[in-house]
């Protein structure tokens, strides 16, 4: 994220829980969570702002356009019901030139994850990442970044996605 995200941004964390994956050293303006449990958001120290509420829901972003300069999506996608709309809300509360960031590993809860996530592998669901991003107004073509988790005994490939507002 150091790389994507500048020092005094204000970024939007969707899916927010009991941690963001921003770096510590990072100064941020303002990190607002969106997260379905404000007990696990209250645990997250990095979070100056605390919504609850529910994407599959309502879709919504509860904030005004050009909003943030940085929306966070990390491993939440999946669950997602309407993700394109979720999509077009971020590009909304983005700021022109913000940045947004997808990222998920291999590693879900079965249960709860849409048929369109658990019916693919990992290469599978970075095409059909891109293929959200690039159906979205307001997004760019998304770069898509690979990198292996340091922390997995097996190496688990883990994809990232950027899409930017122009």
């Amino acid at each position: 994220y150091s790389k994507r995200v500048m020092a005094g941004a204000a970024v939007l964390d969707l899916g927010a829980a009991c941690a963001t994956y921003l770096p510590e050293e990072l100064p941020l303006r303002e990190v607002c969570g969106l997260g379905m449990n404000m007990e696990e958001m209250q645990a997250n120290e990095e979070l100056t702002a605390r919504v609850v509420h529910d994407l599959n829901e309502d879709p919504a972003l509860p904030y005004m356009d050009q909003q943030f300069d940085a929306v966070l999506c990390s491993n939440a996608l999946p669950y997602l019901t309407e993700p394109e709309r979720v999509l077009e809300e971020a590009a909304r509360v983005l700021r022109p030139g913000g940045v947004l960031i997808i990222s998920f590993t291999d590693r879900c809860l079965s249960s709860k994850v849409t048929r369109a996530w658990s019916s693919r592998g990992n290469l599978d669901r970075a095409t059909l990442v891109q293929e959200l991003v690039n159906g979205c107004p307001g997004l760019t073509a998304p770069e898509l970044i690979w990198e292996v988790n340091p922390m997995s005994s097996a190496g688990v490939m883990v994809p990232g996605l950027r899409g930017a507002v122009g």
